[in-house]
């Protein structure tokens, strides 16, 4: 059990076709159903509702789109999880959007992407760093194989993050501020996703680009806590390297590589 100082929803997002592992699936169910226990049989998305719970996470919502059905055949077993269905806005920031829509403000958001694992000592890092009014990126050192092309996060010896490598490139950060693996696991309050929102509506027209998160919101957040920490304002996002290793199974070869790994990581408790 991990005691809190804030609200949170943990939200699994399970939207997508999951095109890159479509010859384990064959299109008939979501990539985050795919069985990353074997000896248990048990599905990606169950692993990430089982670590929030183990953590003491009792409120849980999962995002659908395309999969939706499918999910409402299978929650049944996890009552206490929501269902949310992704319908009004696209990628990953309409899946965010759509989870914010039934809390009240004062809720954190903990944002897992259904194909990844990690330890759940690592989950509780994050959590307990995370403070609300902050966007609390997990990451990795750099040098982790499978993790490949997630580099990039500027993050200073204060864990103070200045932008990304990959998506802001132009910005100059301080000399000590060095790249590091990015994950797909973040505590967000609500009021720094509406800020994005805000942000994004004033040089985007194009509503599908509008709401993804990873392109367009987060590199906006990125050169706003950028400019912040240049005037010396306090940062709004921060960084909590993960002592073990987590990785995403979007691909057939990564897929082998967390049923590998998943039976280790949960050992890390």
């Amino acid at each position: 059990m991990t005691e809190l100082n804030y609200p949170l929803r943990a939200v699994i997002l399970a939207g997508g076709l999951g095109t890159r592992l479509r010859e384990v699936t064959h299109g008939l169910i979501p990539k985050a159903a795919v069985t990353i226990e074997p000896s248990n049989r048990t599905p990606g998305y169950q692993y990430l509702i089982d670590v929030c719970r183990y953590l003491g996470i009792t409120d849980i919502a999962l995002v659908a789109d395309t999969f939706l059905e499918y999910y409402q055949q299978q929650l049944p077993t996890n009552r206490d999880v929501h269902l949310i269905h992704q319908h009004r806005y696209p990628n990953t920031g309409g899946a965010i959007w759509e989870a914010m829509q039934t809390l009240d403000a004062h809720h954190q958001l903990l944002l897992l992407s259904s194909d990844f694992i990690f330890a759940p000592s690592d989950l509780r890092r994050l959590l307990t760093a995370h403070q609300p009014g902050q966007l609390t990126w997990a990451t990795l050192p750099l040098g982790q194989p499978e993790m490949a092309g997630y580099e990039g996060l500027l993050v200073d010896t204060d864990h103070q993050v200045w932008g990304d490598t990959q998506l802001t490139p132009d910005l100059t950060p301080l000399a000590e501020a060095q790249p590091v693996t990015k994950l797909g696991i973040q505590i967000v309050d609500p009021c720094l996703v509406t800020t994005a929102l805000e942000l994004a509506a004033t040089t985007t027209d194009n509503e599908h680009q509008l709401f993804d998160w990873y392109w367009t919101l987060c590199p906006l957040l990125e050169s706003h806590n950028y400019h912040r920490l240049v005037a010396g304002q306090p940062s709004h996002i921060t960084a909590v390297e993960f002592a073990h290793p987590a990785l995403d199974y979007g691909t057939p070869e990564r897929l082998a590589l967390a049923r590998w790994w998943t039976g280790l990581l949960k050992l890390y408790a």
